[in-house]
């Protein structure tokens, strides 16, 4: 899958070089470090030859907090889910179901020329340490990314106001598989989604529409 952004100069940028190495050692530490012990702002993480790159737990949208925390004041993970805007490739043959809702807060054009899937947020990484109090700039200058967990394009209606979405997963050695980590640019944000999950494998997923559209599938005057 291909992230959209907004500033073509991500693709070859220092922050993008920068991001993947964070991105590395995200999902390492994931696996190797206890939540409470995964360095946030303002402390940077230091790599080999002087580089830094913040992790930040927060992020604020147009007055919305986004927030990926291991162990959120002490009570445990905080992941929220995300409806994710993806650049469609040339070659991309998946097409949204409109019956579905997936692109709701986006207009119309918009939905046109991409994709969406959803996404769990598990943290966002920055060259510069931001205060998620106030509304940053890192932003619109394409220098703050979010690391998150997706799904695939692929999705079914479930039920009156509510899709399924699958997993994605990448698949190493001896077919062992791994929830697919992908750096997202956050201005690729559409909106929050409530993600319930099917079963204790959380392999696929059940999302709730957001509230405002249960009226039109009850009084439908068409």
């Amino acid at each position: 899958m291909k992230v959209i952004l907004r500033d073509p100069i991500l693709a070859d940028g220092n922050l993008q070089r920068k991001s993947i190495l964070a991105l590395k050692w995200l999902i390492s530490s994931y696996s190797t470090l206890r939540p409470a012990s995964l360095p946030v702002a303002p402390h940077p993480l230091r790599f080999p030859g002087g580089t830094n790159v913040y992790i930040c737990t927060e992020y604020k949208q147009a007055g919305a907090i986004f927030r990926g925390h291991a162990d959120y004041r002490s009570m445990g993970p905080w992941y929220d889910w995300v409806m994710l805007r993806w650049a469609r490739e040339d070659n991309q043959r998946y097409a949204g179901d409109a019956d579905c809702q997936a692109a709701y807060g986006d207009d119309e054009a918009t939905t046109l020329e991409h994709l969406y899937a959803p996404g769990k947020i598990l943290g966002f990484v920055s060259e510069e340490s931001a205060n998620c109090d106030e509304e940053t700039e890192l932003a619109s200058k394409g220098e703050m990314m979010a690391v998150a967990s997706t799904c695939d394009f692929s999705h079914s209606r479930d039920s009156v106001f509510s899709t399924k979405w699958q997993q994605s997963y990448v698949y190493h050695a001896d077919n062992c598989k791994a929830p697919n980590i992908q750096l997202v640019d956050v201005n690729s944000i559409v909106r929050h989604c409530l993600m319930v999950p099917h079963d204790a494998s959380h392999s696929s997923y059940h999302e709730i529409w957001c509230k405002e559209l249960w009226g039109n599938e009850f009084n439908d005057c068409s």
